[in-house]
């Protein structure tokens, strides 16, 4: 009976073995672990996968699949133990599968090994120093947790020196201020400036450069920032509201409500327009308006 159950197993295993070979064959090597797969395949990949763990092709078409579906603790699961015989492509999918589960220990060792075997890119350096915030993130102490994060910050710094005209940098850098140092708004400004004067593209960042004058209270620039990106973005009430705030400093009351009124009319439903609507009618004891 051992011997016709060790048998039945062998079996089981070997169809579904064959099962993801008749996969690759019929995409072929180049195109195979880029298409969707269907229930019943995902199924019989899983079972593969925990029925022979070093089967590393399975384990390539589950990376690819749930890496598609954003599932990424599957990711995890299934790449876990298997970095040496990844190819750079997936590694970097798993690395950014940890960094989405906060695991950056995880994500540091999975470029590691993509740093082996493909040389640096702006984004696995941007995917490096995002680690490392992660890890920043998760420190107890607060001074553990500055000290990493600037560990990420020179990492940003550096990958920047080295590509200066690609955005993913900059964005990281300005990610790991905004969840390390929230309040330290103009730095995350300086860094835009940066991006902006690097790359050439004044248009694309306009809505958060908005926000981040609001935020410092630079209302000159907000004034005229937010001006520009509701020209680009006409619908964005959160841009309109900012007009209306900067023009409470920096013209009058009245213009600043009327600014207001306009944005209430067109978009009823922003709670913010009119709280802010709400508070500026307070300001000027004004509780009819209100």
């Amino acid at each position: 009976m051992y011997l016709i159950g060790t048998i039945y197993l062998k079996l089981k295993i070997l169809q579904v073995f064959l099962a993801t070979l008749c996969l690759l064959c019929w995409a072929g090597p180049a195109s195979a672990f880029d298409r969707e797969l269907t229930p019943d395949e995902v199924t019989k990949l899983e079972a593969n996968a925990i029925s022979d763990p070093k089967n590393v092709i399975a384990r390539r078409f589950l990376i690819e699949h749930f890496s598609r579906s954003e599932q990424w603790l599957k990711v995890n699961e299934y790449s876990a133990g298997i970095y040496p015989e990844l190819p750079a492509a997936a590694l970097l999918k798993v690395a950014s599968a940890c960094i989405q589960n906060l695991d950056g220990p995880g994500a540091i060792a999975a470029l590691g090994a993509y740093h082996g075997k493909s040389p640096a890119t702006a984004t696995s350096k941007t995917m490096e120093g995002l680690a490392l915030a992660t890890i920043a993130q998760k420190s107890y102490k607060d001074s553990d947790k500055k000290l990493r994060a600037i560990t990420a910050l020179e990492v940003f710094k550096q990958a920047i020196e080295q590509w200066p005209k690609d955005p993913a940098p900059y964005k990281g850098w300005i990610a790991t201020l905004n969840d390390i140092w929230p309040e330290n708004v103009e730095d995350r400004i300086q860094v835009y400036k940066k991006l902006e004067n690097s790359t050439g593209d004044f248009e694309t960042y306009l809505v958060e450069k908005c926000d981040l004058f609001v935020k410092a209270k630079f209302w000159d620039q907000a004034l005229v920032g937010c001006q520009r990106a509701i020209k680009k973005n006409p619908g964005d009430v959160n841009s309109q509201v900012n007009v209306a705030r900067a023009q409470r400093v920096r013209v009058d009351f009245e213009t600043a409500m009327g600014t207001l009124s306009k944005v209430i009319q067109s978009a009823p439903e922003s709670v913010m327009a009119h709280v802010i609507y709400a508070e500026f009618a307070l300001e000027q004891n004004n509780y009819i308006v209100a």
